[in-house]
């Protein structure tokens, strides 16, 4: 399933479950999108499977893009760099709807039933909405601004949204001189196992029709912090969500 659907990783790591962003186009290619984080080797093609965490025994697909960083910085003070924290896996025709029978499609997001402040620290619903079980991208946003309310979908705190607070930033990876460049923060909830939440809004004026932001990857509540579509698609080519 894609966005706000919890995913199993391996064959490293086959208990470690993130968030899959959401399905993308690359040509004829079918993908989802994570965290690089989330795959079998960190920043690294490893062809690695993917699958839902309650079933290690299907494998739903492979990693096919996940860049080696590029040198940065200076002389004095080497550096790696990576423009977003990302990986793409090839899911082909594999149906990863379930009983509904609806296959795999591009740009749509796990709906839950209630949302919940990032002001508030607390979770939002993680139960599927059955009766409007996703939102449908149909916009993509290259870049966020500063006060824009951003929605997110997470494994661990479900639907949570909050202001973007800060745009462009480099952050380092947690302890390590790798610098993922020109990221966003926004003050949605999130915890363990969000890593790969979309972020998204409402958009068009329709009940469920969505605008796509990026992808988070990390953050200490209550900031989050993602990687915009436009780095996403600086890492791992020309990407579309309808």
């Amino acid at each position: 399933m894609t966005g706000g659907y919890e995913m199993g990783f391996g064959p490293t790591s086959p208990n470690y479950a993130c968030t899959m962003t959401i399905g993308a186009m690359r040509g004829a290619e079918q993908l989802l999108l994570t965290n690089s984080h989330c795959s079998a080797a960190f920043t690294q093609l490893d062809g690695g499977s993917m699958r839902q965490n309650s079933n290690q025994a299907q494998n739903f697909g492979a990693e096919v893009t996940d860049p080696t960083p590029y040198s940065c910085g200076t002389w004095w003070s080497p550096k790696k760099c990576r423009r977003a924290e990302a990986a793409a896996y090839d899911v082909a025709n594999v149906d990863l709807f379930g009983a509904d029978s609806v296959g795999w499609r591009p740009g749509r997001i796990a709906r839950t039933y209630t949302a919940a402040s990032g002001s508030s620290q607390t979770s939002g619903s993680t139960d599927v909405d059955i009766a409007n079980p996703y939102w449908t991208v149909i916009a993509e946003i290259a870049y966020p601004i500063t006060g824009e309310v951003l929605h997110k979908v997470g494994r661990s705190t479900g639907w949570t949204y909050g202001a973007v607070t800060a745009t462009c930033k480099d952050v380092t990876w947690f302890g390590t001189t790798l610098r993922i460049v020109c990221q966003d923060e926004a003050s949605t909830y999130l915890q363990s196992g969000d890593s790969g939440s979309p972020l998204f809004a409402p958009y068009g004026g329709y009940v469920g029709t969505v605008a796509f932001y990026g992808m988070m990857w990390g953050g200490v509540p209550p900031t989050a912090v993602f990687g915009n579509f436009t780095q996403l698609k600086q890492d791992l080519g020309y990407l579309r969500l309808f």
